[in-house]
Protein backbone atom coordinates (compact mmCIF):
# COMPACT_ATOMS: atom_id res chain seq x y z
CA UNK A 1 0.00 0.00 0.00
CA UNK A 2 1.46 3.59 -0.82
CA UNK A 3 0.04 6.44 1.24
CA UNK A 4 -0.86 9.82 -0.25
CA UNK A 5 1.45 11.95 1.49
CA UNK A 6 4.47 9.70 0.39
CA UNK A 7 3.54 10.93 -3.11
CA UNK A 8 4.49 14.70 -2.32
CA UNK A 9 8.15 13.43 -1.41
CA UNK A 10 8.68 11.50 -4.96
CA UNK A 11 10.83 13.61 -8.20
CA UNK A 12 8.12 13.11 -11.46
CA UNK A 13 10.33 11.74 -14.48
CA UNK A 14 8.77 11.60 -18.02
CA UNK A 15 10.33 8.54 -19.40
CA UNK A 16 9.90 9.49 -23.03
CA UNK A 17 12.55 12.33 -22.94
CA UNK A 18 13.74 11.97 -19.21
CA UNK A 19 12.97 15.69 -18.41
CA UNK A 20 12.51 16.37 -14.88
CA UNK A 21 8.56 17.36 -14.12
CA UNK A 22 8.66 19.30 -10.66
CA UNK A 23 7.39 17.89 -7.95
CA UNK A 24 3.76 17.12 -7.13
CA UNK A 25 1.66 20.23 -5.47
CA UNK A 26 -1.57 18.66 -5.55
CA UNK A 27 -3.87 15.08 -5.99
CA UNK A 28 -6.76 15.13 -7.67
CA UNK A 29 -9.08 12.25 -6.18
CA UNK A 30 -13.04 11.50 -7.72
CA UNK A 31 -14.99 11.84 -4.77
CA UNK A 32 -17.13 9.30 -4.98
CA UNK A 33 -14.76 6.56 -5.97
CA UNK A 34 -11.79 7.48 -4.00
CA UNK A 35 -9.96 7.24 -7.22
CA UNK A 36 -6.51 9.39 -8.32
CA UNK A 37 -7.97 10.94 -11.54
CA UNK A 38 -4.49 12.88 -11.81
CA UNK A 39 -1.19 14.30 -10.38
CA UNK A 40 -0.64 17.90 -10.14
CA UNK A 41 2.81 19.54 -10.57
CA UNK A 42 4.32 22.83 -9.69
CA UNK A 43 4.98 24.90 -12.13
CA UNK A 44 8.88 25.93 -12.71
CA UNK A 45 9.80 29.35 -11.66
CA UNK A 46 10.09 31.92 -14.86
CA UNK A 47 13.49 33.87 -15.12
CA UNK A 48 14.88 33.05 -11.74
CA UNK A 49 10.99 34.04 -9.94
CA UNK A 50 11.03 37.79 -11.49
CA UNK A 51 7.19 36.78 -13.36
CA UNK A 52 6.09 33.61 -10.96
CA UNK A 53 5.61 30.45 -11.76
CA UNK A 54 4.50 28.19 -15.20
CA UNK A 55 0.63 27.02 -14.80
CA UNK A 56 0.75 23.96 -13.37
CA UNK A 57 1.32 20.29 -15.19
CA UNK A 58 -1.27 17.98 -14.97
CA UNK A 59 -0.64 13.99 -14.99
CA UNK A 60 -3.13 12.08 -15.49
CA UNK A 61 -2.80 9.01 -13.29
CA UNK A 62 -3.00 6.63 -16.06
CA UNK A 63 -0.21 8.23 -17.25
CA UNK A 64 1.50 6.42 -14.37
CA UNK A 65 4.05 3.64 -15.36
CA UNK A 66 6.29 3.40 -12.26
CA UNK A 67 6.24 4.52 -8.41
CA UNK A 68 9.53 4.11 -6.85
CA UNK A 69 10.77 5.01 -3.86
CA UNK A 70 11.97 8.93 -4.81
CA UNK A 71 10.65 8.88 -8.19
CA UNK A 72 7.64 8.44 -10.29
CA UNK A 73 7.93 7.88 -13.91
CA UNK A 74 5.20 8.89 -16.46
CA UNK A 75 4.70 8.46 -19.65
CA UNK A 76 4.16 11.83 -20.82
CA UNK A 77 5.63 14.62 -22.82
CA UNK A 78 5.60 18.23 -22.15
CA UNK A 79 6.64 21.47 -23.28
CA UNK A 80 8.21 22.60 -19.90
CA UNK A 81 11.46 24.46 -21.12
Amino acid sequence: MIKLNSFYEKEIISIIDGTRLGEISDIEIEESSGKIISLILTGKLRFFGLFGRKDPIIVPWESVRVIGEETVLVDVKTDIN
